[in-house]
């Protein structure tokens, strides 16, 4: 890969990953990651930034199950204002759950999530439960709309629990204009 220092900051690496032995740095996480990590960016001389974080190929095992995916987050900064936006795309399978992402984040939401299904002991050490369904953000980080069919069932983690639980929200209409109160519907 190449890094830059001037006239402008800028990398360019391009990682290969394997494996990562993740206990090393998180002891409830054990495993070996393997993938490929492509990454860039360049940082201008008024401040704005454009970086790229790529994580494909991923493979191994994360926690005794098997791992493979790919993670794509692109991330904008505006010099002047110091706003950012991003994009993510994700792709990921660990044991038996899969969980996709795509869309935009930053000042704004624009994300859809997909649950296919999601084991919470497959990923977290004191969790256990499943969730399902398909989730679409939009609005504002601290005042998101959500929509669509989410189902959550037997959850526990770190001795609480929760008991089987459908959640359906419908955006505000105008969720996509300015920050408005999103609608829920919690059905046990």
């Amino acid at each position: 890969g190449v890094v830059h220092g001037a006239p402008s900051p800028c990398w360019e690496p391009d990682r290969t990953l394997g494996p990562f032995h993740t206990g090393s740095c998180a002891t409830d996480f054990s495993g070996a990651v393997t993938g490929k990590l492509p990454t860039r960016g360049e940082q201008t001389d008024n401040g704005a930034l454009a970086a790229s974080v790529k994580a494909d190929q991923l493979g191994g095992q994360l926690r005794g199950r098997k791992l493979s995916g790919r993670v794509a987050i692109d991330w904008q900064r505006d010099g002047a204002t110091g706003a950012g936006s991003g994009q993510a795309d994700v792709d990921l399978h660990v044991g038996d759950s899969h969980f996709l992402a795509n869309g935009t984040f930053g000042r704004r939401l624009d994300l859809s999530l997909k649950f296919a299904p999601l084991r919470l002991d497959e990923l977290l050490p004191s969790a256990s439960g499943i969730v399902t369904g398909s989730l679409a953000l939009q609005g504002y980080p601290h005042l998101s709309a959500i929509s669509g069919p989410h189902e959550m069932h037997e959850l526990h983690w770190a001795g609480s629990r929760a008991k089987p639980l459908h959640l359906k929200g419908t955006p505000h209409p105008h969720a996509t204009d300015r920050p408005r109160d999103p609608r829920y519907e919690l059905a046990p």
